[in-house]
């Protein structure tokens, strides 16, 4: 069979996705049409989807269009951050809404979208303000009032009063880019060229974690993602009180050796020192290696971390790139961030030995303990406790929102019950010679079937 070309490639996804337009705006009009609650979700979304969905839709099928569409997701009252949509019919009826983020939406509905691709779409409705500034002192007052980081001390604590990122000066091309929320930086990125190593975004607690939002904006400027500074040049600045002269930066990346020209280089032999210190100082290269960005480790400095602590790496590496938590055997251990990683509450567990440690995966996707969960097997999937109820006939657990309760007080499944007509009360389908057909059509039960004999039916008035 002939391979396709990229632009045949290129048309067959064009006509795929118009003929999914297609069938999602027929159903929306026929939903239109039906359904009054979709009628009033269709009317307040201004009768569109939200963006990021046109956006996917270009880019796969969703795994139930059907669905996507009865849901109904737009943009939410809190921005286009968010996306609003409607769980069910009985939730429309009710007119509840579900709001949750751009990204776990996606994920829910295009499983065939790689992860970064989702990432991307979702940054494009993050809120904020991106931009470059090109001198030394906005770069350091970024540096001192952003994202935190090895760098972001305040400049009275370096020597002579100078900060190391005065090394980064513009005349060899250095910039920065920024991400502003609130008249706030909350985001950076330093550039030379229309290259950035790593990103920071402000996070809780003062740690600092990647800018996807940044980096997508990055992307789309047409910036690059490398893996280091090498063959750049930094600016010496000449101070005192330290030991190598010079106020030396902490260099992201791979590369974080200099030459004694300062020239950042991969290249240990044509090396003089190493910028791998977060007090302005720079060290002659000697000691151990960081098995994960390669910088050298004094000796006692260095973190063992992985399932068996077989890897040993620097202190940098540890606080920026990897997370302590529950694994094989309820032991706990760092691991990679790189690696899928499970939040519960304030703990943080490898998911590959999510059920040594009790954690289960709901419906919805996220994780809770199991104390707090039970398997509903009627649907073969796990539930919050809180959203469930046990039926006592059956000896299951099953979702609240999908059933009754009895005249007993107790609860039954909706398919396991009937409702008479008369009293409004639910019975159980299982207890016979109780359910009483009138001979108007009604279903009731028998302590009420005496008012409905012949000559007790009152006839309506014409």
């Amino acid at each position: 069979m002939r391979k396709m070309t990229q632009r045949e490639l290129d048309q067959w996804a064009a006509h795929r996705s118009q003929r999914m337009f297609d069938a999602m705006g027929h159903l929306s009009r026929v939903l239109y049409r039906t359904r009054p609650w979709h009628q009033r979700e269709q009317r307040n979304a201004g009768y569109d989807l939200h963006p990021a969905i046109v956006h996917a839709v270009y880019e796969a099928d969703p795994a139930n269009w059907h669905l996507l569409v009865l849901e109904w997701p737009h943009t939410s009252d809190e921005g286009n951050h968010k996306i609003a949509y409607t769980r069910d019919e009985r939730s429309g009826e009710a007119n509840r809404q579900v709001v949750t983020s751009v990204g776990k939406y996606l994920t829910r509905h295009f499983p065939t979208l790689p992860s970064d691709t989702i990432r991307d779409i979702a940054a494009k409705y993050a809120p904020g303000q991106c931009k470059f500034v090109h001198t030394t002192s906005e770069m350091v007052h970024v540096i001192e009032n952003g994202p935190s980081s090895c760098m972001s001390k305040e400049a009275g604590r370096f020597p002579d009063d100078r900060h190391p990122y005065e090394a980064y000066a513009p005349e060899f091309g250095w910039h920065m880019a920024v991400y502003m929320e609130g008249g706030n930086y909350t985001g950076r990125a330093l550039c030379n060229e229309t290259y950035y190593v790593r990103s920071y975004r402000s996070g809780s607690g003062g740690y600092s974690s990647t800018d996807d939002r940044l980096e997508a904006w990055l992307r789309e400027q047409g910036y690059d993602k490398t893996n280091s500074w090498s063959g750049y040049k930094l600016k010496r600045i000449d101070v005192r009180g330290n030991n190598c002269g010079f106020l030396a930066p902490y260099l992201d990346g791979e590369s974080k050796c200099v030459t004694d020209g300062f020239y950042i280089t991969d290249d240990q032999d044509d090396a003089e020192w190493e910028f791998n210190q977060t007090d302005g100082d720079a060290e002659m290269l000697s000691g151990e290696t960081c098995s994960d960005c390669g910088d050298r480790v004094r000796d006692g400095d260095g973190h063992w971390v992985g399932m068996h602590g077989e890897e040993q790496v620097c202190e940098h590496c540890l606080d920026n790139h990897y997370t302590y938590v529950y694994g094989r055997n309820s032991n706990q251990y760092y691991i990679h961030d790189s690696n899928s990683i499970i939040r519960v509450g304030n703990e943080h567990y490898d998911s590959g030995y999510l059920a040594d440690n009790g954690i289960v995966e709901l419906a919805d996707g996220d994780h809770v303990h199991s104390d707090d969960a039970v398997y509903i097997d009627r649907l073969d999937e796990y539930h919050l406790l809180d959203d469930c109820v046990h039926c006592e006939h059956s000896g299951e657990y099953e979702l609240a929102r999908d059933c009754e309760a009895l005249t007993d007080g107790e609860w039954a499944h909706e398919d396991d019950v009937w409702r008479c007509e008369h009293s409004g009360k639910y019975y159980l389908d299982e207890i016979e010679g109780i359910r009483y057909e009138t001979e108007c059509g009604l279903t009731v039960h028998i302590d009420h079937a005496d008012r409905y004999t012949p000559e007790q039916i009152e006839l309506p008035l014409e």
